[in-house]
């Protein structure tokens, strides 16, 4: 007699981000595992910065599970909406690093006056009530993570390390600060999205 077969297979690149649209951590741990080499391999082409790409994984993941809805199945598979997104996260970052290169190779001679002081001069969003409400969120967010979730998140973003730079501070093995990352941006997802209901 014959043993049975199993027939049991992995979810699909699709079926695990409808999950995550479902608020599934585990199909969002699925996908990051399955395309954090991928994803990080798009960037470093486009970048050719080991900093800059790991940044971009990073905000290529918080997207996925932070903006759940954005995919849909209909209009083509995941991998393509996968490696279509950090493409152009990549591409944005890019433009920046390079529009940020220009203006310190631009810089005048003289200080400008001070805002205020400019004709017709209206307020920054950073300086907006709304902006100052964000940042309060996103801080008392931080402070209510694991202590070593904070840290890595705040080293990775604040502090600009890579992740590997990262396990060699706080003295870890490199999976598991990428676990703590990926948690910490999990629980992060609630604050903003309660400030997003409440501003809607």
């Amino acid at each position: 007699m014959n043993d049975p077969v199993d027939i049991t297979t992995e979810p699909t690149d699709e079926q695990l981000l409808l999950q995550i649209a479902a608020g599934e951590r585990s199909a969002f741990d699925q996908l990051y595992d399955r395309y954090e080499g991928l994803v990080y391999g798009i960037a470093m082409r486009v970048l050719r910065n080991a900093a800059d790409a790991e940044d971009v994984v990073v905000e290529v993941f918080w997207e996925i599970w932070n903006v759940r809805d954005r995919f849909q199945a209909e209009r083509g598979r995941g991998r393509t909406y996968l490696t279509m997104l950090v493409r152009s996260r990549a591409i944005d970052r890019l433009r920046r690093r390079k529009a940020r290169a220009e203006t310190r190779n631009d810089q005048p001679t003289e200080p400008p006056p001070p805002v205020g002081e400019l004709p017709g001069a209206e307020r920054s969003p950073d300086d907006s009530p709304r902006h100052a409400e964000l940042k309060s969120e996103v801080a008392g967010a931080l402070a209510s993570l694991k202590e070593a979730e904070r840290a890595a998140l705040e080293l990775a973003f604040y502090g600009g390390l890579t992740h590997q730079q990262i396990a060699q501070r706080m003295d870890k093995p490199l999976g598991t600060v990428k676990s703590h990352i990926r948690r910490g941006l999990q629980s992060l997802r609630g604050a903003l999205s309660s400030f997003q209901d409440g501003g809607a």
